[in-house]
C-alpha cells in the first residue's frame, strides 16, 4: 500500500511594499543586509550591482518590472540574494530589494489557491496562502527565467560581471 504525502516546500514570503512574493529557500543563498547599489547604467529595471561576498551582483528594481509604486527607503529593508539558474557561469547570483524581512513558511498544494487570472509579464501566478497562524496572505510568484533573462539583456551589466 503506497502512502502520498503532500510535498512540503520550505518558502520565503518575501515582502515588496504591500505585496508580497512567495519563493522557494532553495532558489535563495542569503537574506543579505542592505546595501545601497552602485548605479551604472540607465536602465530602469536594474537598480545597479552590490559587492557581496566578493562578488558584484546586480540588484533588479522588482518595483519597476512588476509597476509597483516605489516604496520609502526603511532600516528593514535586505537584499534578497537569488542563485541563478539559467546560465550560472554568466550570472551566478542576482538580488531585489525586500521592504521588510521575509518570513519562513511552509508550502503545500492544498495550502495554495490561485487568487485571480493574473496576466503581468514576469509573474508566474497570483496565489492565496494559507499560512498557520497568519491571515491568508496574497502572494506572486515571479518567473525566474524573465528576471534573469531581463539581466542578461544588459551587455553594460554583463561586461562589468566579465571585469569584476
Amino acid at each position: 500500500m503506497a502512502i502520498e504525502q503532500a510535498a512540503n516546500v520550505r518558502s520565503l514570503l518575501i515582502p515588496i511594499g504591500d505585496k508580497q512574493i512567495l519563493l522557494p529557500s532553495a532558489v535563495i543563498a542569503e537574506i543579505a543586509p542592505y546595501a545601497e547599489p552602485e548605479p551604472f547604467a540607465e536602465d530602469s529595471s536594474l537598480l545597479g550591482t552590490v559587492e557581496w561576498r566578493q562578488q558584484i551582483v546586480p540588484v533588479l528594481s522588482i518595483q519597476h518590472l512588476f509597476q509597483l509604486p516605489e516604496p520609502k527607503t526603511t532600516l528593514r529593508q535586505r537584499l534578497v540574494v537569488l542563485y541563478g539558474l539559467e546560465a550560472v557561469s554568466i550570472l551566478p547570483f542576482y538580488a531585489f530589494v525586500a521592504s521588510g524581512v521575509p518570513r519562513t513558511v511552509t508550502t503545500t498544494e492544498e495550502s495554495l489557491s490561485t487568487a485571480s487570472n493574473l496576466q503581468m509579464t514576469g509573474l508566474t501566478c497570483e496565489l492565496s496562502a494559507k499560512i498557520p497562524d497568519h491571515d491568508d496572505a496574497i502572494a506572486w510568484i515571479p518567473d525566474l527565467t524573465f528576471l534573469e533573462n531581463t539581466l542578461r539583456k544588459s551587455p553594460q551589466l554583463l561586461a562589468k560581471i566579465a571585469q569584476a
